[in-house]
């Protein structure tokens, strides 16, 4: 993390009590938004051990590789299933690759696309919701101007840290607004927030 980001977080007063204990990782290059997508929708609401097998499977079944959307379009459901994807998440993924070909975007250069565009675009596929493509944003778009407000983890953390009280909406309205003060490095925070919550269970264990 460089001087500017740190000087930004630091200008919040119970973050800055935080991050000199903590250590985190800039999400890394080179990632294909295609395949994250589709890793992402295997992954939603399954322990890692499970998604990781399933999605070993995947690969194995098309020859060690996440499969093209092209493949993936034409893969008969039952060739899915037998991977162990539910009936659900195959048509999921299916999805994806469908949208992939019909909008060309094999090549496409995201970088003039705004956050909102992306997030408007990209939820028009049935099985990608809010919060998976603002990860996708966090960490393969290299975008650092997401917050998921959605994001169970970083509720619990703000809710522990800075004492909110609030539920629903009104807490979601909350977070919004202490987030505000990190921009535009709200993702840089939520990766504290999420290794501030990793350590707390680490302690009590």
């Amino acid at each position: 993390m460089n001087k500017e980001m740190l000087n930004c977080l630091n200008k919040d007063r119970k973050l800055k009590k935080i991050i000199p204990d903590l250590k985190i990782q800039l999400p890394d290059n080179g990632h294909n938004i295609y395949e994250r997508l589709v890793t992402a929708i295997i992954y939603q609401q399954l322990a890692g051990a499970a998604a990781d097998a399933i999605f070993g499977r995947l690969k194995k079944a098309f020859r060690n590789k996440v499969p093209s959307p092209l493949s993936l379009s034409r893969a008969p459901i039952e060739k899915l299933r037998a991977v162990g994807l539910s009936n659900q998440k195959a048509n999921y993924v299916k999805n994806v690759a469908d949208f992939w070909i019909m909008h060309k975007l094999k090549n496409k250069d995201w970088s003039n696309e705004s956050n909102e565009d992306i997030l408007k675009f990209l939820t028009q596929i049935k099985g990608v919701g809010p919060w998976t493509v603002k990860i996708l944003m966090m960490f393969t778009m290299h975008r650092y101007d997401i917050f998921p407000v959605g994001d169970y983890g970083i509720q619990v953390a703000m809710q522990k840290i800075y004492g909110i009280k609030e539920e629903g909406k009104a807490l979601k309205l909350a977070m919004e607004t202490r987030s505000k003060k990190w921009a535009p490095y709200q993702a840089i925070a939520c990766l504290y927030l999420w290794a501030w919550l990793h350590k707390q269970k680490e302690v009590k264990r």
